[in-house]
């Protein structure tokens, strides 16, 4: 597990080691891993759709990290945890059911419900409420979207269009939310020394 935890952390390890890595029996190590800058699509896939346990994808959802390719059963069980992280975590994933998304939206925790609100596939029901939401970002991000549900723009020919992140993972997935991870490591960083 030592030798395994220095390569988790050493940023030379190549990415085939890191893929290993990422489905190690130990959860410290893939935790590890999971803490690294150079991360790639099919990793995040590994730590969070791939593990047995979600011990790697709470420190996933405590970091920040929008990964919306989270599989189905998962995401349904991350949306019933009591960690407020990781149904956060849930409420952004693009297979999570309508009925969970607006059961999330109506959460106790507002970074819960700011992550529902951001979900593509939120009914509009559950945007109508949440544009009341006393958050008043919370609030806001329901209305545009209601806006944008109601004046879509103008949209490109089928032939035209781009991939859009429901459809296929995006340039964007390779590094997900690198500026929460990077604002999170300074302040452990700062601690650490």
């Amino acid at each position: 597990i030592q030798a395994c935890s220095v390569l988790a952390k050493n940023p030379k390890t190549s990415p085939e080691v890191i893929s290993q890595l990422c489905l190690h029996p130990s959860s410290d190590v893939a935790t590890l891993v999971a803490y690294r800058d150079d991360l790639n699509y099919s990793h995040w896939e590994l730590l969070v759709n791939q593990r047995q346990d979600s011990t790697v994808a709470e420190h996933i959802a405590f970091q920040g990290v929008e990964y919306p390719h989270i599989e189905t059963t998962i995401a349904e069980k991350f949306a019933t945890s009591e960690n407020p992280s990781l149904r956060a975590f849930a409420a952004l994933a693009l297979s999570q059911p309508q009925q969970m998304i607006l059961t999330l939206s109506q959460d106790h925790c507002e970074k819960v419900r700011e992550a529902a609100v951001s979900n593509p596939n939120i009914p509009e029901q559950a945007l109508r409420t949440l544009s009341y939401d006393p958050n008043k970002d919370i609030a806001e991000i329901a209305e545009k979207a209601l806006y944008q549900r109601i004046h879509p723009t103008i949209s490109k020919p089928d032939d035209e269009q781009e991939d859009t992140p429901q459809n296929s993972p995006s340039h964007d997935d390779d590094q997900p939310n690198r500026s929460r991870r990077k604002i999170l490591n300074k302040i452990l960083t700062f601690f650490k020394e």
